[in-house]
């Protein structure tokens, strides 16, 4: 069974990319602070980072006012939260760095399939001035 899925294609998306203040954006559809909705957020769904974006969820935790938002959204459980065959579906759970006092604001629960060479992502919205980061 083939899963639609969009696409982030963003290089402000990237895990180092520095976000200018204030400019942060958010994966959530109705946050009309600071930059308001990340340019490449359709809403929740599966996602599969490419091009500028990277190639995968970030796999560790990125600072702060990084990939285009404030609050820089990533794996909690490093590349060991990947599927490595393909059809393979995971569970995995996306923190989000808020700071240094804390690192994992708002555990989040995704799924991850591995595809035949990349991964998609089924991302549910987020809090306000938070998003999803991409890495190489």
């Amino acid at each position: 069974m083939d899963i639609e899925y969009q696409n982030f294609t963003s290089s402000k998306r990237i895990n180092t990319y520095k976000t200018p203040s204030p400019q942060w954006t958010s994966d959530k559809s109705d946050c009309t602070s600071y930059g308001g909705i990340a340019d490449d957020w359709q809403g929740p769904g599966y996602y599969r980072f490419t091009d500028g974006a990277g190639t995968k969820l970030a796999t560790s935790p990125v600072k702060k006012r990084h990939c285009g938002t404030s609050w820089t959204g990533y794996l909690k459980d490093g590349n060991s939260a990947l599927p490595s065959s393909p059809g393979e579906e995971r569970e995995a759970t996306v923190c989000f760095h808020a700071g240094s006092s804390t690192p994992c604001y708002d555990p989040t629960s995704i799924k991850i399939k591995k595809c035949s060479n990349f991964w998609i992502f089924k991302l549910p919205t987020v809090v306000c001035n938070a998003g999803y980061c991409g890495e190489q």
